[in-house]
């Protein structure tokens, strides 16, 4: 009963702090947006990314989805540009199918991408893409259950990409169909993090709350042309030492990076980061292989970059190398995905998942200006 109560008190931290970020979506301008509500069984499998995670799959992942969704019309000019997108949040329950594993629980925002330049044709093909928080039931535990190295800790950060066909059965009813990859992962702040990927196939029903009669607007602001601006940010978080158990340690980047925007959706990125991660110089002092001095535990990458605006969120996407790197923890070449909030037109807060192809290194808090 005790672990059951956690477990609720957790779903109700987690949704607290992320509908709180989201509620600017949900403003008090109602009669420019109509709502629904959609569910949707899932039922998928595993995939096996690694041969570490082979004693895993044994079950057959099912979960329910619970979705609202906030239509709009072009009230906002960002709206048009982007076909009158959805904007929503999930509810996501996941078993795995092996007590191992346990039982994921999520809430993810979300943006749904339609196809069909005609909004009011009775059918549509769709785009999701979601990001948000995970709790996890069952996560490794060095004495309890220490098999489980697809999480390590129990709360992880969650992603679901989704294609689906939707078909309008009546004015408040429509059918939706789809297949889904689902991800988790607490990007390495707490060790085993192997991270999970489900394959999942939904098919469900959306129901309209409201009906409103809203005309779409069309009309798009010309894009006007902006001067090269240069972007200053620092970000930070906690990675463990690669010794299972050792801790984990406090890690700073400081970023630096002239950015073109391009037009109304996109901008180019050129820069360099500089890394002070600890658990690095933890994995340097205690290194059995290494004799002699020990090398620096700073980095210095350069990285090329894009930015996808989508009003004031956007999503940046980052390809980096190690110009300095005395020592070989990671592969040259690193990735990140950034998750952008304007919280004015010159500042900034943002997330980002930091990897090096698939192997996750850390998750990064940040905030910067514009100058």
């Amino acid at each position: 009963m005790i672990q059951k109560q956690s477990h609720i008190k957790a779903i109700l931290a987690i949704s607290t702090a992320l509908l709180s970020v989201f509620q600017n979506s949900y403003g008090q301008d109602t009669l420019t947006y109509n709502h629904s509500l959609s569910v949707e069984p899932i039922q998928g499998f595993i995939y096996q990314h690694a041969p570490e995670v082979a004693h895993l799959i044994s079950g057959q992942p099912r979960g329910i989805i619970i979705s609202l969704d906030k239509h709009t019309y072009g009230a906002r000019s960002w709206e048009s540009r982007y076909n009158f997108l959805d904007v929503g949040f999930s509810l996501y329950y996941l078993d795995y199918g092996n007590p191992t594993i346990g039982k994921s629980i999520a809430i993810m925002p979300y943006y749904n991408f339609y196809f069909n330049k005609n909004r009011e044709h009775r059918s549509d093909f769709i785009f999701k893409m979601a990001f948000g928080l995970g709790y996890n039931t069952n996560p490794y535990d060095r004495v309890d259950n220490n098999k489980n190295n697809f999480l390590g800790s129990d709360f992880s950060f969650g992603t679901q990409l989704q294609a689906r066909y939707e078909y309008q059965l009546s004015p408040k009813v429509a059918l939706k169909t789809g297949l889904s990859i689902l991800h988790f992962s607490n990007a390495s702040m707490k060790r085993p993090n192997k991270g999970v990927n489900i394959v999942t196939a939904n098919i469900g029903v959306r129901y309209a709350l409201t009906q409103r009669n809203i005309k779409y607007n069309k009309s798009i602001m010309p894009f006007e042309k902006e001067r090269i601006k240069y972007h200053l940010a620092v970000s930070a978080g906690t990675s463990e030492v690669t010794t299972i158990g050792a801790g984990s340690f406090p890690f700073y980047v400081l970023h630096a990076y002239a950015q073109n925007r391009t037009g109304h959706n996109s901008g180019l990125q050129l820069g360099a980061d500089f890394f002070v991660t600890k658990s690095i110089e933890q994995d340097i002092k205690y290194d059995p292989f290494l004799e002699g001095e020990r090398p620096d535990y700073k980095r210095l990458g350069l990285f090329i970059g894009h930015e996808w605006y989508i009003n004031r969120l956007s999503f940046v996407t980052q390809f980096g190398y190690y110009a300095y790197r005395p020592y070989d923890s990671f592969k040259p070449v690193y990735q990140r995905i950034n998750l952008k909030y304007y919280v004015r037109e010159n500042l900034f807060a943002g997330f980002s998942l930091k990897t090096h192809f698939a192997k996750a290194e850390a998750a990064e808090f940040g905030i910067g200006i514009v100058l």
